[in-house]
C-alpha cells in the first residue's frame, strides 16, 4: 500500500522541500509543507498514478500550500524567519549570497527563479504550477534576471 507514493518521496521529497524552503525562507516549515504534500499524495494515490506528472502535482501541490500558509501567516502578521540550513553545512555558505538575493525579489520572481532553475520545470510548467499565464511566467523570470543582475553587478557611484 502507497508504494507508488513512497517511489515518489524517495524521488522527489529532498527537492520539494528544498524549493519550499527557498521559497518560504523556512525550513521547518518547508518540511511540513512537503509532509502535507505527501499525505495528500497517499490519499491521492490512484489518482497521482494516471496522472501524467505526478512529480509536477507535487510541486503544485507544495506551493499552493504554501501560498495558503503564507496568506495565514500575512493575516495573523506572523514574521517567518530561517534558522536551519536545507543543505549541508558546507555547501550552505556557497548559497546565502543566493538566499539574501532570492529575499530581495518579489514572491512571484523567487518562485518562479526557483522552479525553472533549481527545480528544472520549463514555462508551460511553471505556467500550470503557479496558475498563471506562460506570459506572466516569462515576464516575472525577465525581471527577475534584470533584479538579480543589478544585485550582483551594483553601478558604481561616482
Amino acid at each position: 500500500m502507497y508504494d507508488f507514493v513512497a517511489v515518489l518521496y524517495q524521488a522527489h521529497a529532498s527537492e520539494l522541500i528544498a524549493a519550499l524552503s527557498l521559497s518560504t525562507n523556512d525550513r521547518e516549515a518547508a518540511e511540513d509543507l512537503a509532509h502535507e504534500v505527501f499525505i495528500r499524495a497517499m490519499a491521492q494515490e490512484q489518482h497521482l498514478r494516471r496522472h501524467p506528472d505526478p512529480r509536477a502535482w507535487l510541486f503544485r501541490t507544495g506551493y499552493n500550500l504554501a501560498r495558503n500558509r503564507w496568506k495565514l501567516l500575512l493575516r495573523r502578521r506572523h514574521k517567518v524567519a530561517q534558522e536551519h540550513p536545507v543543505l549541508p553545512l558546507q555547501v550552505w555558505d556557497d548559497v546565502l549570497d543566493l538566499r539574501a538575493s532570492l529575499q530581495q525579489l518579489s514572491r512571484r520572481q523567487r518562485d518562479v527563479i526557483i522552479l525553472h532553475y533549481y527545480v528544472g520545470f520549463n514555462i508551460e510548467e511553471i505556467s500550470g504550477l503557479l496558475s498563471c499565464a506562460e506570459g506572466t511566467v516569462r515576464s516575472h523570470l525577465q525581471r527577475a534576471r534584470v533584479a538579480l543582475d543589478q544585485l550582483a553587478h551594483p553601478k558604481e557611484t561616482l
